[in-house]
């Protein structure tokens, strides 16, 4: 699994790899969380589930990270460790996630304010086997 910082005028874009889908998003999770705080410090023993809908896999991951989003910013928590699972309904795509984290803090998390998940660029392929998702976090 990877995570790149490839170069953009304004915004930050990431290029994850993972070998599957429910790990594809976890690191995606990941480097929202690297954009925000810097990353996790300790891991942290703070719950939350959270569970989104939407016709293909590039608006579910839009609209999972914009929930991490959300949840991150109401609950103060950085999330540090990610467990998904995907499940397929009468056409729509569902992702239930448990993520697992510490209290934000200010003197451990330093990074940059994502004011949102873009469409814009967002993709997921398959590449040798495995997955790549391209997306942008509006800074």
């Amino acid at each position: 699994m990877t995570i790149t910082e490839l170069e953009h005028t304004a915004d930050v874009l990431y290029r994850i790899n993972a070998p599957t889908l429910p790990l594809l998003y976890a690191e995606a999770v990941r480097a929202l969380m690297q954009t925000i705080y810097g990353g996790c410090q300790g891991g942290g023993d703070h719950t939350c589930e959270c569970t989104v809908s939407a016709a293909d896999q590039v608006a579910l991951m839009q609209e999972f990270l914009s929930e991490v989003l959300y949840l991150t910013e109401v609950k103060g928590l950085v999330f540090c460790h990610v467990k998904v699972s995907l499940a397929q309904h009468e056409g729509e795509q569902t992702l239930s996630a448990i993520l697992t984290g510490e209290p934000f803090d200010q003197a451990l998390h330093a990074g940059s304010e994502v004011k949102g998940i873009s469409f814009y660029g967002l993709s997921i392929e398959t590449v040798e086997n495995a997955y790549q998702l391209d997306i942008l976090f509006d800074v």
